[in-house]
């Protein structure tokens, strides 16, 4: 664990890992302040289309996560989902990865094979070119240990403020109430962006999205090994579900629920990242569950690391 820490202090300038700390209610108020008045754009009659690819401005707080390796161009392999003007959640796996640093986060970005530098379009409107930023720091949760599941998530700041439009928004954080058992059973949104798992892999290279039916952490975790339990190191912060088939997604990809307002979905809000799932062949292993890292469970950290 050391090691892992004065690696990222010596290549991030010590940055500030996640904390556990108290605020007064001026201070939580100001830390409230920092989401934007307006999130989770939902519109039903996307909602219920049951189609896997997007419409354009669908989702628009996905983002794709830019690595540089040394000798190799930038790749981008990861979803980072948009908070706020300056702040997206990311896996703590896609952030503290030895051989390649996180540089940008493009948002905006439609069809993924599609030169960033051009518009994207459907059969009946195009959308502006998507927006590269650049990172100021990030900043995986101080617990989490490569190889492991449990707090498998992180922040990451962009040097800029990000600029909304109907296809770049942020999406809402959970409610403060949100009960930990309140997914299991559901069928649930879940969008990103396909895990093309060899070069030549003839993906579809939209932006994409399917449902996932969760289940119970204590079903999923009885499919695995003792020794997988332990190795691991799952905890009831996760959850589980398993995706409807089709293209497996890439990490990071968002499963979302709804805030209803007098009965009728409202807004989208974050209720995971995708974090770990088995894939055979670029698909979806339908016989395994995926697990998502919840966001509930770190709502108020995030919140007092945004500043």
């Amino acid at each position: 664990m050391s090691r892992f820490l004065n690696y990222i202090s010596v290549l991030f300038n010590g940055i500030v890992l996640f904390q556990l700390i108290t605020l007064n209610g001026e201070g939580a108020l100001a830390q409230q302040s920092q989401l934007p008045r307006e999130c989770g754009k939902l519109n039903e009659k996307l909602f219920y289309n049951g189609r896997s690819i997007t419409a354009l401005n669908e989702y628009p707080w996905l983002g794709l996560l830019g690595f540089k390796e040394p000798n190799y161009p930038i790749s981008y392999n990861c979803v980072a989902v948009l908070i706020s003007q300056r702040y997206v959640v990311v896996p703590a796996h896609c952030i503290t990865d030895k051989n390649a640093d996180a540089l940008s986060v493009i948002f905006g970005d439609w069809r993924v094979d599609n030169n960033i530098h051009l518009r994207d379009c459907d059969r009946t409107q195009c959308a502006p070119p998507p927006k590269v930023y650049y990172l100021e720091e990030v900043v995986p949760h101080f617990q989490f240990v490569e190889s492991h599941l449990d707090n498998d998530i992180g922040l990451a700041k962009v040097k800029e403020n990000v600029q909304f439009s109907d296809y770049i928004q942020p999406i809402c954080l959970p409610p403060a109430n949100e009960r930990d058992d309140q997914y299991i059973g559901q069928r649930l949104e879940i969008a990103g962006y396909p895990f093309k798992y060899r070069p030549d892999f003839d993906v579809n290279s939209f932006r994409m999205k399917t449902l996932t039916h969760m289940t119970s952490f204590e079903y999923c975790q009885a499919g695995l090994t003792e020794q997988e339990r332990t190795e691991l190191n799952m905890s009831t912060k996760q959850m589980c579900g398993f995706v409807l088939g089709g293209k497996a997604l890439i990490s990071g990809s968002a499963v979302m629920g709804v805030n209803l307002i007098d009965g009728k979905p409202n807004s989208f809000y974050l209720m995971g990242i995708l974090t770990f799932g088995e894939i055979q062949n670029g698909l979806v292993d339908l016989d395994s569950p995926t697990w998502f890292q919840r966001v509930s469970p770190y709502r108020d950290l995030i919140l007092q690391n945004m500043t």
